[in-house]
C-alpha cells in the first residue's frame, strides 16, 4: 500500500465484512505512531473505542466487537486531523 496525498495513515479493507466476534484491518503509516479507532451505530452513537499506540510502519490489528449487536457499523480511524471512515456489517 502506498501513501497518498502525504496522508498520515492508509486503512486496508476490514475483514472479514461481515464481521462476528471480531475484525482485522492493516495499517501503512508513515507517520501514525498513535492511532484511535472509533465505532459508530447507525444513530451516530459511539459503541466503542479503541487506542492503539507504537504502531510500526506497516501492521496488521485485531478488534473484538464483545457486546455489539447485529447491525451496520462506520468504524472511524483517527490520527491528529485526519480520518477515514469504513463501514463495517456485524452478524451475530
Amino acid at each position: 500500500i502506498t501513501m497518498k496525498n502525504d496522508r498520515p495513515f492508509e486503512i486496508s479493507a476490514l475483514l472479514p465484512n461481515p464481521a462476528g466476534e471480531y475484525f482485522t484491518f492493516t495499517c501503512s503509516s508513515s507517520k501514525a505512531k498513535e492511532l484511535t479507532v472509533f465505532i459508530y451505530d447507525k444513530l451516530g452513537k459511539m459503541v466503542l473505542q479503541k487506542e492503539f499506540d507504537e504502531l510500526p510502519p506497516f501492521s496488521q490489528n485485531t478488534i473484538e466487537l464483545n457486546g455489539l449487536k447485529a447491525g451496520m457499523y462506520f468504524v472511524m480511524f483517527c490520527k491528529e486531523n485526519y480520518q477515514q471512515t469504513h463501514k463495517l456489517a456485524v452478524t451475530r
